[in-house]
């Protein structure tokens, strides 16, 4: 094993003993990167086993987890790491052993694992010795290391080629340094390539707004989930409000009488909801009315609703939310009639002080006493340096963009604190709800990223032996759900909603809700009073208590099906380029069909 070295032994040492240092660490690098990967194939092997593999939490599933936790790393991740631990102890044991020996990176073995994720079982042997020849061959000249990701790729695809032509993966350019663009060169007939870039709440207002078109289909529509999302799009580009099913049942939700779709929306609007502490709001409400607008045409066309929240309760603003619009509309003077969304619509609820302050503002007539002459909208105090805001589990919203909301018709309105006393209830109540999301802001499992809106809110303590309170819930993506429910996880909860994982082999990892992160200062302790739980207030629901979902397919056959769809099209491929080759050089034996490919000239520009 490689011994650390003492920084200050670094400092005193000579040119030549750092770059020996900088060899020995790489390569220890890569072989303790070998024996993780070795230890996460092993753990699957035995969760395999162990799992039923139509299990909706299966063998895979359980690994995952695990392996999420022991590395703090999101199931995406994990799964990726179990996806080339599995590749390098069944496909390509040769390829292990090269970064075992420190001869590869675990960049190049992600990479060779992921080429020859399409090589067939008869042929893996023979590629796995060509990648090892190939890669030894290359340590004369310096090594894989220094190729470019395109060379290397191509040296990989090289190998391949001479064993199992149909294994060879497409190469997928993406496109850099662009906004939003259509088409690219490998673009499908028929099919237009999207991509490009926007701001993070356009995305993540963008992202659910089309979840929420897919879910207007009935669960027999035949299309996938990505098919749907695209579909949806085409949808919003109409300004429609429905993704018309493509099921083609008479018994169809969506049909009435023989033809005519119904909106079946669950929302009429998508809601954004930003957790912004009070310097972050002042800020904001300070910059939409001193400052012209940033430029959000969509943002104000769609007039998507934002809440944004702010954690203390006793937010200590100096005007109230009338005079909040009225700055804003005297900064905004090109608006109809002077007037913004916060005052054509509702007034906006601004978080007030208890006390005489927040009866004033919630019973303050609109129009002032004939008598009185109007209160003069004040200047806003300059703001104070260092606001945070935040999307619930998304990414940080910068000052210009809150402001930009706030100009647009966001709703501010202090956090309410969850109720003190245990409700009588298994569902939590709105308040409840909105408290745990916003302390929580993403699943509590540790290293999982999923945000709070998107998880299911449990309880630690199954209901109705525990309590339906802030300090026995939390929230928990439907995977990690599974895990706490039927996997054997153990959690113990804090007051202030830190959890305590212990895995099924005794492993115990730590998990801070991610508002302790940003918000430091905000106190969320929720003590579950010392006192016995209430009568349940209905019969328990006949669905809580029902075992594992099952899957349709297991993961292996639906891993084999993808693999055998896209070796298909590779097949078809490589016919059409040699019908073509065919007409110029005439008939290719079968020898020049599974020659490798004619490596192409380097990298570098002419003059060569």
């Amino acid at each position: 094993m490689f011994e650390a070295v003492d920084r200050h032994d670094l400092a005193a040492a000579d040119t030549a003993a750092l770059v020996a240092t900088i060899t020995a660490a790489a390569r220890a690098e890569a072989a303790a990167a070998e024996t993780r990967l070795a230890a996460i194939a092993e753990l699957l092997d035995r969760n395999l086993a162990a799992a039923d593999p139509l299990a909706v939490f299966d063998g895979f599933a359980a690994t995952a987890a695990e392996v999420g936790a022991a590395l703090g790393i999101s199931a995406r991740r994990a799964g990726a790491q179990i996806h080339l631990a599995k590749a390098l102890r069944q496909r390509l044991p040769g390829v292990a052993e090269l970064l075992r020996s420190g001869a590869i990176s675990e960049r190049i073995a992600s990479v060779i694992c992921w080429r020859t994720y399409l090589v067939a079982p008869e042929a893996a042997a023979a590629v796995d010795a060509a990648l090892v020849a190939a890669a030894e061959a290359a340590g004369v000249r310096g090594g894989w290391g220094r190729l470019s990701d395109a060379a290397l790729e191509q040296a990989i695809d090289s190998a391949i080629a001479a064993h199992d032509p149909d294994a060879t993966r497409k190469v997928h350019q993406t496109a850099k340094r662009r906004d939003i663009q259509f088409g690219k060169p490998d673009d499908r007939t028929g099919t237009t390539s999207l991509y490009g870039s926007m701001h993070s709440a356009d995305a993540a207002l963008l992202d659910r707004t089309i979840d929420e078109l897919v879910s207007t289909v009935c669960p027999e529509d035949p299309r996938t989930v990505g098919e749907r999302r695209s579909d949806a799009m085409n949808v919003l580009t109409n300004r429609g409000d429905h993704l018309p099913c493509r099921c083609n049942r008479p018994e169809c939700r969506q049909r009435v009488g023989d033809a005519e779709v119904v909106d079946r929306t669950r929302a009429s609007s998508v809601v954004i909801h930003v957790l912004a502490d009070q310097d972050a709001i002042e800020a904001a409400v300070h910059e939409a009315a001193t400052q012209p607008s940033i430029g959000t045409p969509w943002l104000d066309a769609q007039q998507p609703p934002t809440w944004i929240f702010t954690p203390q309760a006793d937010w200590t603003h100096t005007y109230t939310p009338e005079q909040i619009s009225e700055m804003i509309a005297a900064a905004n003077p090109h608006r109809p009639g002077g007037r913004t969304r916060h005052t054509r619509n509702k007034p906006h609820t601004a978080p007030c002080r208890p006390g005489p302050d927040k009866a004033a503002a919630t019973t303050a007539p609109s129009t002032p006493p004939p008598t009185k002459p109007p209160t003069p909208s004040p200047t806003p105090p300059p703001p104070k340096p260092g606001g945070k805001a935040v999307v619930l589990g998304g990414p940080f919203v910068p000052g210009p963009l809150l402001a930009e909301l706030v100009r647009t018709g966001a709703k501010i309105t202090a956090l309410e604190s969850p109720p003190a006393d245990i409700e009588p209830r298994y569902r939590p109540s709105a308040t409840l709800a909105r408290f745990v999301r916003a302390r929580d802001m993403t699943c509590c499992f540790p290293g999982c990223n999923a945000p709070a809106e998107r998880c299911d809110i449990d309880h630690r303590i199954p209901w109705p032996n525990g309590p339906t309170h802030a300090g026995n819930t939390g929230c928990f993506c439907r995977t990690h759900h599974l895990a706490k429910t039927f996997a054997g996880w153990q959690v113990a909860q804090a007051a202030d909603g830190t959890l305590t994982w212990t895995s099924p082999h005794g492993a115990r990892y730590r998990h801070v809700p991610g508002a302790h992160l940003i918000f430091p200062e905000w106190n969320t302790a929720t003590p579950v009073p010392q006192t016995p739980a209430t009568t349940p207030d209905g019969p328990e629901s006949p669905a809580r208590g029902l075992g594992m979902p099952r899957r349709r397919r297991t993961r292996a056959d639906d891993e084999a099906g993808r693999i055998k769809a896209e070796r298909e099209a590779n097949r078809l491929a490589n016919l059409a380029a040699d019908a073509k080759l065919a007409e110029v050089l005439g008939p290719l034996s079968g020898a020049a069909t599974t020659r490798a490919p004619i490596p192409p000239p380097g990298d570098d520009p002419p003059p060569f």
